[in-house]
């Protein structure tokens, strides 16, 4: 229902809903790993309680899935969808 072309863009749109993301990379003993945590927000945008990870979520609210939507939305927008 909703397109967007960046995380800034997808975290604008959560932000309407009072929840927060962000994109977390680091090394876990000499693996890369990349991924979301989504937050809740109060009305001030400030993050309240415990980060929870993407994967617990599933994978389509994965950077991986995330970035295939983000693609694709582009797409539509440049062709005037």
């Amino acid at each position: 229902m909703y397109r967007f072309q960046s995380l800034g863009e997808y975290r604008a749109l959560l932000s309407l809903y009072n929840i927060g993301v962000e994109k977390v990379e680091g090394d876990n003993q000499g693996h890369q790993y990349t991924e979301l945590v989504y937050s809740a927000l109060d009305a001030d945008g400030n993050r309240v309680g415990k980060p929870l990870k993407s994967s617990l979520f599933g994978e389509s609210y994965g950077i991986g899935a995330l970035e295939q939507i983000m693609k694709k939305s582009s797409e539509e927008i440049k062709a005037g969808g």
